[in-house]
């Protein structure tokens, strides 16, 4: 997002700045006015003769949602949702209270999970450009049910800490899974369509801290960390069955 905003900017703005001799000296309104006229000059809309809101009708949104390879995708991502904003909201908790860490441990081992998933985000995102998207979040998410079940049941900082470098990891799926759909909407659809499946899944996978809360005051929290981990196991099993499907239905041809 902020190199896409620096890109425009570049783009559009700088030009116009450039007119000016002195862009830290400027000091008559009418100048700075300008400037800004000109820089909204530069934006032209993609279709200008369509109104925004005929482009959000009701029927196409839902038939695009309802398209196999998105929907399957988007179920996919709300479970995702799901686990990183139970995670995001409860980890610190958890590890303060089911594990009796002391606060600045929590938050050390919080923000590694943050962390890690900065830096295993481009990582993700280019291996699944060499062995496809589903593959790729597969392997994350095997690593996150693997992590969140040593989260629950390891015994000792260096294994519970591994345990939240495996969940960082898990929680780049969208690197994988996110440039899926685009892989699936034509270039028509993309603005309007990518924007209502982000709002799907993230609206959806928002109710993960409500129902981990719930079930760490009604259960305790174990199980409801361990919940979190049969999820992704769950997801797991939807991707190789898909993974399977496709390479059945599409086998590679055999190289002589």
């Amino acid at each position: 997002g902020f190199l896409a905003l620096a890109d425009v900017l570049r783009q559009r703005v700088v030009p116009a700045l450039q007119r000016v001799e002195d862009v830290h000296l400027v000091a008559r309104p009418e100048d700075l006015l300008e400037v800004g006229e000109e820089a909204l000059a530069r934006v032209r809309p993609v279709r200008p003769d369509e109104p925004v809101w005929g482009r959000l009708r009701g029927g196409p949104l839902l038939e695009l949602l309802a398209r196999p390879p998105i929907a399957w995708t988007l179920g996919l991502s709300v479970a995702g949702a799901f686990v990183w904003q139970a995670t995001a909201s409860f980890l610190p908790a958890f590890l303060i209270e089911y594990h009796g860490y002391s606060e600045p441990l929590a938050g050390l081992l919080f923000s590694v999970y943050f962390a890690v998933q900065g830096l295993g985000q481009p990582a993700l995102g280019s291996l699944s450009d060499r062995v496809d998207r589903y593959p790729a979040a597969a392997l994350v998410l095997g690593l996150g049910g693997a992590g969140y079940t040593v989260l629950v049941v390891g015994a000792g900082e260096w294994m519970v800490g591994t345990g939240v470098v495996a969940a960082g990891m898990a929680m780049c799926w969208g690197a994988a899974l996110l440039p899926k759909f685009m892989d699936h909407l034509d270039a028509e659809e993309r603005s309007a369509g990518f924007g209502l499946i982000r709002s799907a899944y993230m609206v959806l996978g928002a109710t993960g801290s409500v129902v981990t809360g719930a079930a760490a005051d009604l259960l305790g929290w174990g199980p409801a960390f361990l919940g979190l981990a049969v999820l992704q196991g769950g997801m797991l099993l939807v991707l190789l069955c898909i993974i399977w499907t496709v390479r059945r239905d599409h086998p590679e041809p055999a190289v002589s």
